[in-house]
């Protein structure tokens, strides 16, 4: 039945009538069709709209044919006005030559008996005559003789159906092999043959008779779309209903499908989960069922015990549904865990917000998801496209991600990508140069980024930075909150196993290595490099390079500025590093890299170049952590495994039934 409502469904959208369902669903099928009725009823109709697509393409394919009969007839008649001569028959397209089998003129006129020539009249396409022309004239070796005239408008093909441009043409032949072959080379060029009399008096009856024909063909054919259309236009107004129908018949009938049949008591039993605070209401239901359907016994309804693990059921509304479906796309969580979807709702429109900062953009996302909110009895009584109804469904987050990226868009300070100076720039432009210069330093922008940033020239390195930063420092808190939901869990169903093995080497795996990203994040937001320069001690010393305060009211121009052991300052012209031996020399510390820090941490354990740290003793610190987080991987990959392996065993896994 399914599939004849979708054949109904395209038959309906070929026509282009609009569906609709001016009916109510329950009283339409219930009152007017039973089930047993409705199909049958469903496949009658079935059947005559089947016959009226067949009839309506046989008859259109003869009206076709019969309309390129007309053109035959109406296009050929001069061809054989005008008598061909034995020059016509040896002059080839494209100008080439051959002597044909007939030397001298000769009359078309049947009672010749000296020539007496055969001729083929059909249909063809324009663009494949040229090419019919040139194979003709080399099949029958310039023993032929064609005409032909382009029919001026577009025609159906009657194979087809599609509307293409062809042309009349007429072959003059000698022979009846040349017959053959000229036949089946129309065949092969797709060319519809038609007869066409020789006889001048016998054209104009013919003529007239074709077009009586193509009259009456027209006729019935309108007759046939128009039954069609009101045999359509009916089931179009029913077809939801049906529709309904079916599916809600279908659900019933899969849903017997899982009861099992008691031979015995000749009943059907049902085995199945529901919520605590829902027995009563499917009591009720079970009670209304009966009196309505009339059955003389009534459902019964057991709660049974069991020691299988119920299946997830989480409580949702119109604002947590989508958030929900997020979560259950990765995963649902097991009976009575934490679930992840409450710490959703605002973890992932918050991380949309730091990577979507705008407050433009942000705002146009609220208003727009504002809309959906405020018409949702409207919208959602509708049908809607699949783009709006994904829209509509995660309205909820929408707003919520547009709020952020508002928020977010301040602290960039990005209007549609725009910097918005609302309290006055540290920054001033300096004359004839496309940079700003760092004024009034000691008094921080109040609220977000300072919009001098949008015009210096390292703009897009400062805000990578800063974005990237804020993005790992929010991506490892989501982690380890995560994390200690599962050590909440844990603890409810005193699983130790979790605890020990899964929960604290993970946190201490991602403390020891993430965690510490996070904290060169904030020593290195904190330090003021321009106070920060490196003392290089004198070669013949063995000491090793340290970091230390700048000295006040010196220059530090690269390598220029130079201390003896003693401290006393030195500034060789053009920075040119002295050869004596008794004298180091100290110069600013760049920023250190983070992302070297760490690659250094790895590659060489323990030691910390002077370029890369960012605190006395980082060195020692860094190997502590990296052996850290080299014994808790064993303990995180190895034992829980093999404990869960044993238990498999063991047997002892529970589960749920369906």
């Amino acid at each position: 039945m399914e599939r004849i409502l979708r054949f109904f469904k395209d038959q309906i959208t070929k026509v282009g009538i609009t569906m609709g369902n001016q009916f109510d669903p329950i009283r339409d099928n219930v009152q007017k069709f039973n089930f047993n009725e409705l199909e049958m009823h469903l496949e009658e109709l079935e059947k005559e709209i089947a016959n009226l697509n067949t009839n309506q393409e046989t008859l259109s394919r003869n009206h076709n044919e019969v309309e390129e009969l007309k053109h035959v007839l109406q296009k050929a008649a001069q061809f054989f006005g005008s008598a061909p001569t034995a020059s016509d028959l040896v002059g080839a397209p494209g100008g080439e030559q051959q002597t044909g089998l007939l030397d001298d003129t000769f009359d078309t006129n049947p009672s010749s008996k000296s020539t007496r020539l055969g001729s083929i009249t059909g249909v063809i396409m324009t663009d494949k005559l040229f090419q019919f022309e040139r194979v003709l004239f080399r099949a029958t070796r310039g023993n032929m003789f064609l005409r032909s005239t382009p029919i001026p408008e577009p025609i159906a093909d009657p194979h087809t159906g599609e509307k293409v441009q062809k042309s009349v043409f007429v072959v003059f032949f000698s022979g009846e092999r040349a017959q053959q072959r000229i036949g089946k080379l129309s065949d092969s060029f797709s060319a519809n043959r038609y007869p066409f009399p020789e006889n001048p008096s016998e054209q104009g009856p013919m003529l007239q008779e074709v077009e009586t024909r193509l009259a009456d063909l027209r006729t019935v054919i309108d007759r046939t779309l128009d039954h069609r259309y009101v045999i359509l236009n009916k089931i179009a107004m029913s077809l939801e209903s049906w529709a309904t129908m079916v599916s809600r018949e279908k659900a019933i009938y899969h849903s017997l499908n899982m009861f099992d049949h008691d031979v015995k008591r000749k009943c059907l039993i049902a085995e199945g989960w529901c919520p605590t605070e829902s027995v009563e209401a499917v009591q009720d239901c079970l009670t209304r069922a009966t009196q309505t359907s009339g059955a003389s016994v009534p459902s019964v309804l057991n709660v049974l015990n069991t020691h299988d693990t119920p299946p997830t059921h989480f409580k949702t509304n119109k604002f947590t549904i989508a958030f929900q479906e997020i979560v259950d796309a990765y995963g649902i969580a097991r009976y009575r865990e934490y679930n992840p979807a409450v710490f959703t709702c605002i973890t992932f429109p918050f991380l949309f917000g730091i990577m979507f900062g705008d407050v433009g953009h942000g705002i146009l996302m609220t208003l727009f998801a504002s809309y959906l909110i405020f018409n949702e009895k409207k919208l959602g009584a509708i049908k809607l496209n699949e783009l709006v109804e994904t829209c509509f469904e995660g309205r909820y987050i929408i707003i919520l991600m547009g709020v952020f990226a508002i928020y977010t868009g301040a602290i960039y300070n990005e209007v549609f990508s725009v910097p918005f100076d609302l309290f006055g720039s540290n920054y001033e432009e300096v004359p004839n140069n496309d940079y700003k210069q760092v004024i009034n330093v000691g008094e921080p922008y109040p609220f977000g980024v300072d919009p001098g940033w949008a015009y210096t020239p390292n703009k897009l390195n400062f805000f990578n930075s800063l974005k990237m930063k804020m993005s790992i420092f929010f991506g490892v808190s989501q982690m380890l909150m995560g994390n200690f939901c599962k050590l909440s869990n844990g603890i409810h169903f005193q699983n130790k196993k979790d605890i020990f093995f899964e929960f604290i080497p993970e946190v201490v795996f991602m403390t020891a290595l993430f965690g510490y990203l996070n904290v060169l994040i904030f020593i290195k937001w904190g330090t003021d490099f321009n106070a920060t320069c490196v003392y290089v001690p004198p070669k013949a010393s063995d000491a090793a390079s340290m970091i230390v305060s700048c000295l006040p009211d010196a220059r530090y121009s690269g390598n220029g500025t130079y201390v003896n052991e003693a401290g006393t300052l030195f500034v060789e012209p053009g920075g040119l590093i002295p050869n004596s031996k008794d004298l180091g020399y100290i110069y600013k510390q760049p920023p250190a890299s983070i992302l070297n820090t760490l690659i250094q941490m790895f590659m060489s354990i323990g030691s910390v170049s002077v370029e890369n740290q960012f605190y006395a003793g980082q060195g020692g610190v860094q190997l502590v952590l990296v052996l850290i987080a080299v014994i808790m991987l064993p303990i995180l990959l190895l034992p829980k495994p093999c404990m869960l392996r044993a238990e498999a065993a063991a047997g002892n896994v529970s589960g749920h039934g369906h």
